[in-house]
Parts: structure tokens; sequence; C-alpha cells
């Protein structure tokens, strides 16, 4: 078996075990657990060791712990919560430019887009989804240390472009918090608790924002999410034909294996695989639970918004490539560094 094959295998064992232990004891939005692991498995690295192990599981406490307290203590003090919050996305964006784990920095995102907005209003209803989100990162990291030990091998380190620190950091970061303050700053004024699968795929897709994405990477982009999109409707129709608990976990590995081979293939489309998967689970996973609604009327709207989400964020990363914009933006930025500075 040769390296792919095992990335491969392990992916879909990683995401099978997941999909199992969510649907399986069912706790508020389990489904995250699957789009955790998915995300953690979806690349080449080496398994973590215990230290690393528990150095995420102390990551993840602290993330969620300071979510949840800000969203408790700052939130019915409008003004105040809403620069927390934004310097909160921008400050998780600089950590991502500065080499800090795409995992951690997907975490942080959610953390601080879904907490506040789903339970700002309601004190019990956050710590809900900061639990909700805390079980489900922990069982997401042993989801993926169990498939890493049921298939070895296949790995190998960072190389020198992937552990790259990124050389304006600064910049970066002020620039991919252009493309998910404006929807998240409306979602939080609005209290739209609707907008948490949305943002839940721009907080995915903007981990890492390409800001050359261009026409044809957006087109592509596009075309990944929609291709995610219709292989979820036809998951779904075959889910409502044979609603059994064996058909869904056999099902998620068998989608699993067939993405998982376009990932692990070191072709240029394969981020585009990626992406296309975490619709797919997206789509299904978060028509269940206390947030997802009825799965069956609501899953027409959810494809809607997804995809509206997917292109939202390829909109905003062209939008940024324009010159004048760009500058507009950054001018605004230092404007804004400045008064801060002087108060």
């Amino acid at each position: 078996m040769n390296d792919d094959a095992r990335c491969t295998l392990r992916f879909a064992v990683g995401v099978g075990l997941a999909v199992a232990l969510a649907y399986g004891v069912n706790w508020s939005m389990s489904w995250l657990a699957t789009l955790l692991t998915a995300a953690f498995l979806g690349n080449r690295a080496p398994r973590p060791n215990t230290r690393a192990a528990l150095a995420i599981v102390l990551a993840i406490a602290i993330i969620f712990g300071a979510g949840l307290f800000v969203t408790v203590f700052f939130y019915p003090y409008p003004a105040v919560f809403t620069v927390i919050f934004c310097l909160g996305i921008y400050t998780t964006f600089y950590l991502g430019a500065r080499g800090t784990s795409k995992f951690v920095v997907l975490l942080c995102t959610m953390a601080i887009l879904v907490i506040p907005v789903v339970g700002g209003p309601t004190p019990a209803l956050a710590l809900l989804v900061a639990q909700s989100f805390l079980v489900s990162a922990i069982a997401a990291l042993f989801c993926t240390l169990l498939a890493h030990t049921l298939v070895p091998g296949g790995t190998r380190a960072p190389s020198g472009a992937d552990a790259a620190v990124d050389a304006h950091p600064l910049r970066t970061a002020w620039l991919s918090s252009a493309v998910i303050l404006p929807v998240a700053v409306v979602s939080l004024a609005m209290n739209a608790t609707s907008a948490v699968l949305p943002l839940i795929m721009i907080a995915t897709l903007s981990a890492k924002p390409d800001f050359s994405v261009g026409a044809a990477g957006g087109k592509a982009l596009i075309a990944a999410n929609l291709g995610g999109g219709l292989v979820a409707v036809v998951f779904y129709q075959l889910l409502l034909a044979t609603p059994t608990y064996g058909f869904l976990v056999s099902g998620f590995v068998a989608l699993a294996l067939l993405f998982g081979q376009r990932i692990f293939s070191d072709r240029p489309t394969a981020p585009l695989y990626a992406s296309a998967f975490s619709t797919v689970l997206i789509l299904i996973g978060g028509g269940t639970g206390q947030f997802g609604g009825d799965a069956e009327a609501g899953f027409q709207q959810r494809m809607l918004l997804i995809m509206a989400a997917g292109c939202y964020v390829v909109g905003a990363l062209s939008l940024l490539q324009m010159p004048s914009l760009q500058a507009r933006w950054m001018r605004a930025g230092r404007w804004l560094g400045g008064k801060l500075a002087s108060t």
C-alpha cells in the first residue's frame, strides 16, 4: 500500500469513527466532530504525540472558555463587545499568518463566530454551545489519534513552504478580516442564529484565504462547493430511503474514500475536493441537533445558504485583489491602528 492509499484509508477510518461516535451519542452539534476530524486528517501531517495532543486539548479548553467568558460578561455592552469581537477575529488570523496550527485557527474562528451569535442573548445557551464545541473538538482529536493508530504510515513532516511564516502577518490578518467581518458583524447585530451554518462554512474557507484566487480560481471553488452540494443531495435522498445508522456510517466512509483519493492525489485540484467534502459534511450534518432544525424541511434552505457563503468568500477574495480597494482597506487599518495607539 503506497502513501496516498494509507492517507486515504486513514481519512476514511477517522471520518467513519467520528460519524459513528457523533450520531451514536448525538450530543448537541455533534456533527461538528466529523467536520473537525476531516480537517485534522485532510493532510499528510504525522500523528500528534502525547505532548502535542495534551497541548491541543488545553488550547481547545482555553479557546472556548475565553469565548464563553467574553460572550457572557460583555455581550450586554454592544459597543465594547463588538470591539472585542472584531479584535478576536483579527488576532486569530494574525496567529494563523504567524504559523499557528490551521486546526487551532479554525477552532478559534468558529468559537468567536458561533458562540456569541447563537448564545449571546442567553448565557445558558452560550454555555451549551461552548460545551458542544468543546466535546466535538475533543472527540475529533480522539478519532484522529485512533485513526493514526489503526492506519499508521504515509505521513511526512511539513515542508519548508508549509511551515513558512507569512512575511507580512499584520497585513495578511487585516485583509483576512475583511472577508469575514461584514457577515459576522451583521449576523451578530441581527442575532441571526440561522446564519450559523454559513458562518461555519465561511470560517472553513477563510482559515487561510488565498488572495490570488482570481476569476478562474473563484469559479473552481464555486464549482467545488456546487459539486459537494450535488453529492450531498444524492446522499441525502439515499438517507431518506434508507434511514438507518449503519447506512449513514457506511455511506460517509464510502464518500470519505471517494474524496480522499482526490485529496491525497498531489493534484493542484486537491484542495478543491477537500472544500467539496466539507460542504457535504456541513449540509448533511447541519440538519441534525438543536440548531439544525428539521432535516427534511430545511435541506434546500441549508444548501442555498452554503452555496451563498461559498460565493460570498470567492467574491470577497476577488474584490480584495483590486489594488484600489485593497489600498483603501489598508489605509483604514493604519488609521484605526493610529487611533487605538493614541487612546
